[in-house]
């Protein structure tokens, strides 16, 4: 039966047919694809083992990325804790694929998972390894390898000794080894362990006020203008050696000697401890800190300025790789896994000293005070995204699952369920694929729109006719379901916590590959797109140095088509759109290709090394606008122009994402630049051009 014109199911056929994005064809797979999930395999499902289920250090961040991971993927979810924090049962109560038993005694686990009979079962800490052995229907057994530190570091040496000893004797028994290093695999020896290295993003995930809190942890403690220097870790009596917090001390020690002009340094010790601990820190010369919360913890790696971990042993080191996240300089003791991170590394006190020393002279000389140093720091950060390394975990589950299901006769309704994720997974693979070198990189900045991020990635994904890819900046989305599509997402993701356009773009700038770069709004849709003749037009006129779109209104009429500055007052010397409102349909001068004082951001492409290299970007001092109509004044003060391409077309949702403020400060600051420039070159220009 037909639908009436206002039945509500048809609107998106109708919105669809409307705007010309999609065929019929495209809209009744679309139906397929949604009827298949109705009636789509049945689940599979993972067991997690974990000693405590909570956010915070160490074990607990690794559980969690993975369990929310797999949770975003639509695997059913069941952990069994002794422990447990109110955010995962404020989890489990929103998402039904999760549940969470938390046990009385150990003898109560193995019936749990009897009466499950998990596809998967993942054991992340002791005592749940002794499980494993214990699974007799063909699910995978996982073990994740921590590694052990050296008895010899603990005064419980010969009982620690017989737990590695058993530990190894399990996950030689078990279908899965993961370790959380190169260096956990070779310390462990367990044949066909696979590493799975961790991600150091997590603490930047649903933040959006980094800008808000950085420098609080500065005013609170009386460390302002002062140079940082921090170590996250544990400090209690018994670990002091293992956690290197004594060479961490004598790293203080060695730095005071050699440099004591230096007087404005501090060295910073946060991570748990007892009073007698922190007395004894402070006797050392550290300024001491227990049980941070984790917005305590990221207000603290905002306002340091170096970070330095002396562990005697270490098969990962979160803390490490969280300071490496804010662009922290970073050096450590050469023990356990440090090396990997790329980072300086020895054993001698006076050389990371004089590590410390350069950072220090580096850092001052670039501004003195503690400001917004912070994002300077961010700029040279290094993120190790969580997805890629989970991504990867779930290839080989899934490949371990098929193979063990196949030849134990589980049924096929399971392998085909099994097959289905491996498609699934094959496709997000493409965010692991780094040895192509893409022709663009499309950066897009994006906070808690799905709906508008989703159509334009999908216009993306339709009419780009060269190889790209998509680089998104997540400025603090909150959301479940913007994390979901994040983690089903072929796309890479790096979590800013914060807004600011010029320097969002410029941390994604600094990780695309392509040789183009184009700048676009989540909150556009492309509707014409050829990518190759624009980049040919930079080929053939090598004076090009941006090149802008046409965007439309979703009536149809131009929000954009290039920019002038006004020339009269009272506006004179703002920035403002070029023929904004006229009809699109009728306006002849589409069909040129057109030179202007500047394009707009919100879809704009230029060559990388030019945005990178030569020009150094967009310039964080404008907050709110006209870091664009900068970029093209600087890139023209060069000989470079801007130009409007006739085949880039989008629909533009304007300020549909956030509200874009007028701001006195950064026309103020626009005009007080370029004033000489407007009045000797721009405005005789723009005259002569009709403009």
């Amino acid at each position: 039966m037909l639908m009436s014109p206002g039945c509500q199911r048809d609107r998106p056929l109708r919105r669809m047919v409307r705007r010309g994005r999609r065929s019929l064809g495209d809209f009744l797979g679309l139906v397929w694809r949604k009827a298949r999930r109705l009636v789509r395999q049945p689940e599979i499902s993972i067991t997690f083992l974990t000693y405590r289920l909570s956010k915070g250090y160490g074990v607990d961040v690794v559980v969690s990325e993975q369990l929310q991971y797999f949770l975003h993927r639509g695997y059913s979810i069941r952990v069994i804790v002794f422990e447990q924090d109110e955010y995962y049962e404020h989890l489990r109560r929103k998402d039904r694929r999760l549940h969470v038993v938390r046990l009385k005694s150990f003898k109560d686990a193995l019936p749990l998972l009897k009466r499950w009979r998990s596809d998967v079962v993942i054991a992340h800490t002791p005592p749940f390894f002794s499980l494993l052995p214990q699974i007799s229907w063909p699910g995978l057994r996982v073990f994740y390898d921590y590694g052990e530190p050296p008895a010899e570091l603990f005064p419980d040496a010969a009982e620690r000794q017989q737990t590695r000893a058993e530990k190894i004797r399990v996950a030689r028994e078990s279908d899965a080894v993961f370790s959380i290093s190169a260096f956990i695999a070779r310390d462990s020896g367990i044949p066909g362990t696979v590493v799975n290295w961790l991600g150091n993003d997590h603490l930047l995930k649903r933040r959006s006020d980094l800008r808000e809190v950085a420098g609080r942890f500065r005013r609170k403690h009386g460390l302002e203008d002062m140079f940082l220097v921090l170590n996250v870790t544990r400090y209690f009596e018994a670990e002091r050696r293992y956690k290197g917090v004594d060479f961490f001390a004598q790293v203080r020690d060695a730095f005071m000697q050699r440099y004591p002009e230096a007087r404005d340094v501090r060295f910073v010790l946060i991570g748990r401890s007892t009073p007698e601990d922190r007395a004894w820190a402070a006797s050392q010369g550290l300024v001491a800190f227990s049980d941070f919360s984790e917005t305590e913890l990221i207000e603290a790696y905002l306002d340091a300025d170096a970070y330095v971990s002396g562990s005697q042993w270490e098969g990962y080191n979160l803390g490490i790789g969280q300071a490496i996240s804010f662009g922290l300089f970073t050096a450590a003791s050469d023990r356990g896994a440090h090396r990997e991170f790329g980072i300086p590394v020895s054993n001698e006190p006076e050389a990371l000293a004089s590590q410390i020393h350069q950072a220090y002279c580096t850092v001052m000389a670039a501004d003195g005070s503690g400001g917004d140093r912070w994002v300077n720091h961010r700029l040279e950060s290094r993120v190790f995204p969580w997805k890629e390394n989970l991504v990867a975990l779930e290839k080989t589950v899934l490949e371990k699952l098929h193979h063990k299901v196949a030849s134990g006769g589980r049924g096929p309704e399971r392998l085909r369920s099994i097959e289905e994720k491996i498609g699934e997974n094959a496709r997000l693979q493409r965010v692991n694929q780094r040895d192509q070198t893409p022709e663009v990189s499309i950066l897009i900045l994006n906070r808690d729109k799905l709906e508008l991020l989703a159509a334009c990635v999908d216009s993306i994904e339709r009419l780009c006719d060269v190889s790209c890819e998509i680089l998104i900046a997540d400025t603090g989305s909150q959301r479940d379901e913007m994390m979901r599509y994040y983690d089903n997402s072929p796309h890479q993701v790096v979590f800013t916590g914060f807004y600011n356009f010029s320097v969002c773009n410029n941390l994604l700038a600094e990780r695309a590959r392509g040789k183009y770069l184009l700048l676009l709004n989540n909150d556009t849709e492309l509707v014409r797109a050829d990518f190759r003749r624009v980049i040919d037009c930079f080929r053939e006129g090598p004076e090009i140095g941006a090149v802008g779109g046409n965007l439309l209104y979703p009536d149809g009429t131009i929000q954009h088509t290039g920019i002038r500055i006004r020339p009269v007052p009272p506006a004179r010397g703002v920035p403002e759109h070029v023929d904004k409102h006229r009809p699109f349909a009728e306006y002849a001068p589409a069909n040129e290709l057109r030179t202007f004082v500047s394009v707009t951001g919100a879809c704009l492409m230029t060559p990388r090394s030019l945005y990178r290299d030569t020009v150094g970007g967009l310039d964080p001092a404008y907050q709110e606008e006209a870091q664009d109509v900068d970029y093209c004044l600087r890139l023209r003060a060069r000989g470079l122009r801007s130009v409007v391409h006739p085949d880039l077309v989008a629909i533009h949702h304007e300020n549909a994402s956030r509200t874009v403020r007028e701001s006195a400060h950064d026309r103020k600051l626009l005009i007080s630049r370029y004033q000489q420039v407007f009045d000797r070159d721009i405005y005789p220009w723009q005259a002569e051009q009709g403009l």
